[in-house]
């Protein structure tokens, strides 16, 4: 029967490969001594290399992969402040804008329909004729 893994020294050993530290440093940092291989084992475990892409997503999005919640609730956000008409809700209004401008061409494209063309060839084959 195979050794039972510790969950939270497993994350914490995900989440440090994930930050960018080495195998060897993260795995310090949680507990493995020097010469232990465990943490070389376990890191060729497909489930250990899942977790670890799923916690660098989550690091390079300030903890959450999902960006449209957050878009969403800065449109929100900007749209009550432009209700109130006054300049410093204009300046908030302004900076949540960017912001989720911003944060919207971190978004990958929706994938297109098999078949559907491209802006550039919609305004070919339907745009205005000069």
């Amino acid at each position: 029967m195979g050794k039972v893994i510790d969950k939270e020294k497993f994350e914490a050993f995900a989440r440090g490969v994930a930050s960018g530290i080495s195998k060897r440093a993260a795995a310090s940092a949680v507990g493995y001594g020097p010469k232990s291989t465990a943490c070389y084992k376990m890191a060729k475990k497909e489930a250990f290399q899942d977790e670890v892409r799923r916690l660098e997503l989550e690091i390079r999005h300030g903890g959450s992969s999902d960006l449209a919640p957050i878009i969403g609730a800065l449109m929100d956000g900007a749209y009550q402040a432009l209700a109130k008409g006054e300049a410093a809700h204009m300046s908030a209004a302004a900076r949540m804008l960017a912001e989720a401008g911003r944060l919207k061409q971190k978004l990958r494209p929706a994938p297109r329909a098999s078949g559907g063309l491209t802006d550039d060839e919609w305004a070919a084959k339907y745009g205005p004729k000069s």
